[in-house]
């Protein structure tokens, strides 16, 4: 079961890398900071990412909830032509992605469906 969902997972990720080409990594991690299922390239440390991305989850939340009462959505870092883009896919996981600026809303559009799919899988 856990190595059925583990394939799905990682087969969602390669799916959204063919679809768009200026994804340069993506991966999902727990809010712990664990690696679910990364399709990572380009030489990216996925522990180093998965522990930012948690580290990242929990200061995003802590703002936004003390200014808003809220919880975030997502959470977007830019630097250049690359943006840095979290998604909470449900309660449990994280969708971290590395991508370049100039497709940015598809990219977002794309990322924000699979985190639908993640939770939906993750939940059952």
């Amino acid at each position: 079961m856990v190595s059925d969902m583990s394939s799905s997972l990682n087969n969602m990720l390669r799916e959204v890398l063919e679809k768009s080409q200026d994804i340069l990594a993506i991966t999902i991690v727990s809010r712990d900071g664990l690696i679910i299922a990364n399709a990572l390239e380009n030489g990216y440390n996925e522990e180093l990412l998965a522990g930012m991305a948690s580290q990242m989850a929990m200061l995003g939340d802590r703002v936004i909830f003390e200014l808003f009462n809220k919880s975030p959505d997502k959470f977007i870092l830019e630097s250049g032509p690359y943006s840095v883009i979290l998604v909470e896919a449900g309660e449990e996981a994280l969708i971290l992605t590395i991508t370049l600026k100039r497709s940015f809303g598809i990219t977002l559009l794309i990322i924000e469906r699979m985190a639908k799919r993640i939770d939906d899988l993750l939940s059952h």
